[in-house]
């Protein structure tokens, strides 16, 4: 990222923060790597809602069981909840509210990883490869949420 736009970003969050306006500056700009090879750039919200609709996707093609069929309704759930507490937090009416809703979001980062190992993909080469990807995705949303509330509750 250009050192330019980052010192505006910081003078601007400077700025609100003398004005007593409680501003949540994490538009993180994140380099993953999509399944088709190419390399995006995304902000963390779009990034976790992209998140939300490929573990959407995934839990269409999962053969069925008993068992897959109750992981996948709890997956959905938490990793839609990602970027909904995401944009919760970023509505907050306080710092401490929205250091609350991430939080919540970097608990649900981290309930969709175990979801996600727990899924039974049978013998599916590409399911499997699917779930890892979104096994590492996941991971990287919450180690990205670690940050951004540790980050939070230094300041």
């Amino acid at each position: 990222m250009d050192d330019s736009i980052v010192d505006k970003k910081k003078e601007r969050e400077e700025e609100l923060k003398k004005e007593g306006i409680f501003f949540l500056s994490f538009i993180l700009r994140c380099r993953i790597i999509h399944p088709m090879n190419k390399i995006k750039v995304f902000s963390f919200g779009l990034r976790s809602r992209n998140f939300g609709k490929d573990v959407r996707d995934f839990v269409n093609k999962l053969p069925y069981s008993v068992s897959n069929n109750e992981y996948s309704k709890q997956l959905v759930r938490s990793s839609g909840s990602i970027g909904a507490n995401y944009i919760e937090a970023g509505e907050g009416l306080s710092k401490k509210d929205g250091i609350k809703y991430m939080k919540i979001s970097k608990k649900e980062a981290k309930e969709s990883t175990h979801w996600l190992e727990l899924i039974d993909t049978g013998r599916n080469i590409i399911l499997n490869k699917e779930r890892d990807y979104l096994l590492n995705e996941a991971k990287e949303l919450f180690y990205i949420l670690c940050s951004m509330v540790d980050k939070l509750t230094r300041d």
